[in-house]
């Protein structure tokens, strides 16, 4: 996992062959004014997925870990906080779906702050529970750049 500001993407983009592509993607668009939803970079090889939604108590978030592709999640407007983990630290709760490329899971882990400006790069280790409320519910706008691990 990697917890930073966009602003400092240059030291992350030789970690996988796409990243540099990705964090150009994040800094060169007009980010508040894409439509939600999907949006395509590179195929199914780099895509975005960008979602507007209002943060939730902790117990309302699931744990949730993926296989194929790294999460990039940058926080466009909003601040929420997201628990993370190992998923050695985990018990499943639902197997994984291919399709989705999603699992989702039980246990505690520790939680981080994404506010506005700020990215998270989770790995498929990674356990991450995203959309937390910090105080109280807000509306957030984040892109996810889902990176094709392969």
């Amino acid at each position: 996992m990697i917890v930073d500001q966009l602003s400092n993407a240059g030291l992350y983009r030789a970690i996988h062959a796409r990243f540099s592509r990705a964090f150009d993607y994040l800094t060169a668009t007009a980010l508040t004014e894409l439509p939600s939803g999907k949006q395509t970079i590179q195929g199914d090889d780099l895509f975005a997925l960008v979602n507007d939604y209002s943060t939730q108590p902790q117990e309302k978030c699931r744990f949730e870990a993926h296989r194929r592709y790294i999460d990039i999640q940058f926080m466009v407007r909003g601040v929420e906080q997201i628990g993370v983990a190992t998923l050695a630290a985990m018990s499943d709760d639902e197997p994984y779906v291919a399709e989705r490329d999603v699992a989702f899971f039980r246990g505690h882990g520790d939680r981080i702050t994404l506010a506005e400006g700020t990215f998270a790069v989770f790995f498929p280790h990674d356990a991450h529970q995203p959309g937390i409320a910090v105080a109280e519910p807000v509306l957030c706008r984040k892109v996810v750049v889902k990176v094709l691990i392969q």
